[in-house]
Formats: structure tokens, sequence, C-alpha cells
């Protein structure tokens, strides 16, 4: 980011929290509000007990908002003042006042920044119960590219070659933005994954993947959507 990108950010930031401190409360009910708040909040650095008491006022308007925990997720990587023991333990709570799904959504932010790092950042986070929340949500939504991507791509990091490929079997290589930031914009990363999954190679002949998935991928404001 170069200076003046870094200026006008600062500038948009502002403009952000002085349109969101005209309003002392959500005024319509709205937990994206407080989303807003907590991803303004980070950026300019305000206090974590702040920050904390938007996301719990979020909740008290509903507690399956994704959005919410997203942000407030953004707040407890490593990365961003965060620890690897804070995100997954997060993640924990988020599945237990969201639903299971928070679990894989909450991953999918941590593998999002770390990409094949992921598991040695957060060596707490357990491969069952994540397979488990994806494969809910695939119930769920099972039209979904980005839940069937992201299979693929976490049976691949965990060494998970029959999810995998169960993944792979529903999946064409990238071919929309959705599929290609889980890959990092490189099908040769899809197509690696593809061909362990389905050679039967054992988890320590796992080819690299690179950084697997990038920070840009959407995430939707409501489950319903995805």
């Amino acid at each position: 980011m170069t200076r003046s990108e870094a200026s006008l950010f600062e500038e948009l930031l502002g403009q952000a929290k002085q349109a969101l401190d005209g309003v002392a409360e959500s005024p319509d009910g709205d937990p994206q509000y407080y989303a807003d708040r907590i991803d303004t909040s980070r950026e300019l650095g305000s206090p974590r007990r702040e920050i904390d008491s938007y996301f719990k006022k979020g909740q008290a308007i509903d507690a399956t908002y994704a959005s919410l925990y997203v942000a407030m997720a953004r707040c407890l990587q490593a990365r961003w003042g965060g620890s690897s023991a804070e995100f997954p333990t997060f993640a924990q709570e988020a599945a237990r006042a969201g639903g299971e799904g928070m679990y894989a959504r909450v991953a999918y932010l941590g593998a999002a920044m770390e990409g094949r790092r992921f598991k040695s950042t957060y060596p707490s986070f357990e491969w069952p119960r994540l397979r488990l929340a994806l494969e809910g949500l695939l119930e769920k939504y099972p039209a979904s590219g980005l839940f069937w991507n992201l299979l693929a791509w976490f049976g691949c990091h965990y060494g998970d070659g029959a999810t995998a490929k169960r993944a792979m079997d529903k999946l064409q290589p990238p071919n929309d933005k959705t599929s290609f930031d889980i890959w990092s914009w490189k099908t040769k990363n899809f197509t690696q994954c593809k061909d362990w999954a389905q050679s039967g190679a054992k988890p320590d002949e796992l080819p690299p993947l690179g950084r697997a998935v990038t920070p840009t991928a959407p995430v939707q404001p409501r489950m319903g959507v995805q």
C-alpha cells in the first residue's frame, strides 16, 4: 500500500466511524450494524472491551448472524493481536452460540489468512469436527460451490484423501471468482489436490498447496444466502 493509498484508507475509515457514531444503536435491529462497528474499531485500533461490547450487542439481536462472527474472528487471528489458542476457542464458542456451521466459517477465515500454515498456526482445530461442520452446511446448501471447494481444500490440507476425492468429484476446475479464490487463482493447486486425492496416495505424500485460500473470498452476510 502506497502512502497516498494509506492516507485515503484512513480518511475512509474516519468517515465510516463518523457515520456509525451518528447512530447510537442499530436503528432497525440489524446485527450488521455491529459487525461494521467491529470491523471499523479493529482498523482504528480501538480497545478490545469496546469491540467485545459490539459483539455482544450484535449477538443479542441475532446469535446466528455469520458476518458478526467473521468480524469478531478477524480481531482474534494470530496475526492481528489474537493468538493461536484464542482463535480456535472462539470458533468453538461461535458454534455453541450460532450452530456448527460457524466452526467451519471461522476456520475458513483462518485459512484465508494462513493458507498452508493453517494447521500449524491453529493446531487445536479438529479436522473431524470441521469436516462434519462443512458437511452440515452442504446438507443445507448442496449447490454451494464455496462449501464444496472448502471441503476439498481442507481435505487435502489435512491429508483426508477420501473426503477430498468426494468433494472433488462434485467440482470442475476453478471457473469463477469464488472457486479461484479458494485455490489462490492457480488451477494447478486444484489439479494437484485432485490428482493426489484420486491416486490414493498417503497423507505424507500430499503435494504443497501453496497459499491456497485468499482473504478476498466473499463471506455471505446471512447463512441462507450461500
